[in-house]
Order: structure tokens, then C-alpha cells, then sequence
């Protein structure tokens, strides 16, 4: 199947880093931020890509508070498993919110769309307090 269907492990690898690349940037634009990358650009050159995701830590209308980063990491991925049938690593990492995207065979362009429009929605609730409802899972 691999190399009769796909065209063989360069051309799967191929796609699989060039379908990321572009799916990172479509959703980074959803969510109105930015890949993760360094000047050099050797961040993106593999099947992965991290974007940032549009929350905060602070105290204004919408931020999050430093004590409830975890509970909000925990609640975004326990809502997208739930809510979504989905699951797409989130990590805090120097004081952001990043989903770890991943190149696949099998995903186009429209599911990277899908997870930009279902990644708003769950921030949207995040900003709106949301995740303030639920217990922590530890």
C-alpha cells in the first residue's frame, strides 16, 4: 500500500511534512497567531508543526491566571476528546499555549480547517471562563 498507493516513504514523508506546513499556517491564521519557528525555519521541516494558541496568562478580562494553566491545559484536551471525538496535544510552554500538530498520509487541507475552526471555539470558551466548571483531572 505504501509504495503501491503512496508513491513509497520519500513521497509519503513529502506530503506528510508539506500537508503540516501549510495546515500550521492555515491554522495559525484561524486563530489570528503564529507557528512556533526559529530564524533558520528548521522548526517546520518535518511532519510536525506547534502554533500558538490566542490565550493569555493575566488578570484582565479574558486571561487566564498563572494558578489555572494546568486546569486549562487539562480542560481543553478532556473538551476536545469529548466534545470533538478528536485529540490534539497541548502543551504550555514559555508562558503560551501551543497544539502540536502532525503531518499525516491520510489528512488534507480541510482537516487542518476543522481543527483551526474546533481550537477557536475551545479558546473562545476558555476566554469566556468555561473551564472554571469543571474539576481538575488530578
Amino acid at each position: 500500500f505504501r509504495k503501491e498507493v503512496c508513491g513509497g516513504e520519500e513521497k509519503i514523508m513529502q506530503y506528510c511534512a508539506n500537508v503540516v506546513k501549510q495546515g500550521g499556517i492555515d491554522v495559525a491564521n484561524a486563530l489570528e497567531t503564529e507557528v512556533l519557528d526559529n530564524k533558520e525555519g528548521s522548526l517546520t521541516k518535518c511532519c510536525f508543526a506547534n502554533v500558538r494558541l490566542p490565550l493569555q496568562i493575566g488578570t484582565a478580562q479574558g486571561d487566564v491566571r498563572e494558578e489555572n494553566a494546568a486546569t486549562v491545559t487539562q480542560w481543553l484536551t478532556k473538551t476536545m476528546v469529548e466534545k470533538h471525538h478528536t485529540f490534539m496535544a497541548i502543551i504550555f510552554y514559555a508562558g503560551s499555549w501551543w497544539v502540536r500538530l502532525s503531518g499525516q498520509i491520510y489528512l488534507e487541507a480541510k482537516d487542518f480547517k476543522w481543527a483551526g475552526e474546533v481550537l477557536k471555539e475551545l479558546c473562545e470558551r476558555v476566554q469566556k471562563g468555561d473551564y472554571r466548571q469543571t474539576q481538575p483531572l488530578l
